[in-house]
């Protein structure tokens, strides 16, 4: 039986989020929900020249499996378990960022995202706030994606 194609709306697809296939393609620009906030009339609340973009590639079920499989490790001695939560977040981003843009400090200054052995490398890693690391983290397990209107107008 052949498989044909059907066409979601967006309210379908995010009412189905997290139980639909991962597309094949797994790079992706993902930008922080707080920069893609809204107000009362619909409009972004930050002007979108100020949004960060992050290219990201998602991860497969296999990885995202693997990775809780690898989050901790009982020591045989002590009887404790011990979760390496932080540690396995930290070398996701590192090998699931690919690039970022528009990425500034508090200052306002740029914060560049080198890579190297494929990798970002640890002094632009260590840049990224816990709550950053966290939404990043989500965004790469889920290959969460922009809207059209999210989209629309970013330099990428």
């Amino acid at each position: 039986m052949e498989e044909e194609n059907k066409e979601l709306t967006p309210e379908l697809r995010e009412k189905l989020r997290g139980f639909m296939a991962f597309g094949e393609n797994p790079e992706f620009w993902y930008v922080p929900k707080i920069y893609r906030e809204k107000n009362d009339k619909g409009e972004f609340v930050i002007p979108k020249d100020l949004w960060p973009t992050f290219k990201l590639r998602g991860k497969t079920g296999i990885e995202i499996a693997d990775e809780e499989d690898n989050a901790g490790y009982l020591d045989p001695d002590t009887r404790k378990v011990h979760l390496t939560t932080g540690k396995r977040r930290l070398s996701v981003l590192a090998k699931n960022i690919l690039d970022w843009k528009n990425f500034r400090d508090e200052d306002g200054n740029a914060v560049a995202c080198k890579r190297v052995g494929g990798e970002v490398y640890k002094l632009a890693l260590k840049r990224l706030p816990a709550a950053l690391q966290t939404e990043l983290h989500e965004a790469i397990n889920e290959q969460t994606k922009l809207s059209e209107d999210e989209l629309l107008g970013l330099e990428l």
